[in-house]
């Protein structure tokens, strides 16, 4: 990802305790899973929105696939 173990860190805490991924601990690992597939569509949608509104070239739906996720795929 080319970012720092503290900076992933820090973004998979923010996304933790929004309630869009879990965690479970192994060893001094986590593991991260999507909590619920249908909120992080619904974010993603807001967010695609949002970039419309703003006249951002960037979207957000090429880099999903919906129909391949399934709740707990990250």
């Amino acid at each position: 990802m080319h970012l720092a173990q503290s900076t992933v860190s820090k973004h998979l805490s923010c996304l933790r305790d929004c309630g869009l991924v879990t965690a479970r601990p192994e060893g001094r690992a986590s593991w991260f899973a999507l909590a619920d597939l249908s909120r992080l569509k619904d974010l993603l949608e807001v967010a695609d929105d949002l970039l419309d509104t703003s006249g951002t070239t960037l979207s957000l739906k090429n880099h999903r696939n919906h129909e391949n996720l399934e709740d707990g795929d990250l």
